[in-house]
């Protein structure tokens, strides 16, 4: 039996995505914490080669698909919120895990000639 779609996914459709964060970068993020962001950005780009210009910080995570020509906001997940609260406060957190879900397409501003 063949299964039906009954909501077609559009082609600029957040994808979900499963991500880990290994004890090697949390331990490289432990020594220099002024790039605690980093260890996130380090285990998307492991998640999800194909994406450029990553940026975290602890209300969101973007990234942009350049196949796509596509630019997507996640909300931070609680996990690494707590794992970027821990390092400020000079505690090494374990590895942990996270999905991406429920993003947003953003739209592309047009350039001012």
């Amino acid at each position: 039996m063949k299964l039906q779609h009954t909501h077609p996914i559009e082609p600029d459709e957040p994808p979900q995505l499963a991500v880990h964060v290994d004890q090697g970068r949390i331990d490289s993020t432990v020594r220099r914490p002024e790039l605690r962001f980093r260890m996130i950005v380090e285990a998307v780009q492991a998640a999800l080669p194909n994406v450029t210009a990553i940026v975290v910080d602890v209300g969101s995570v973007r990234f942009t698909d350049p196949a796509k020509q596509q630019r997507y906001v996640y909300r931070t997940p609680p996990v690494c919120q707590r794992a970027l609260s821990n390092i400020e406060r000079g505690v090494r957190p374990r590895p942990f895990s996270f999905t991406l879900a429920n993003g947003s397409p953003v739209r592309r501003r047009q350039s001012r000639k």
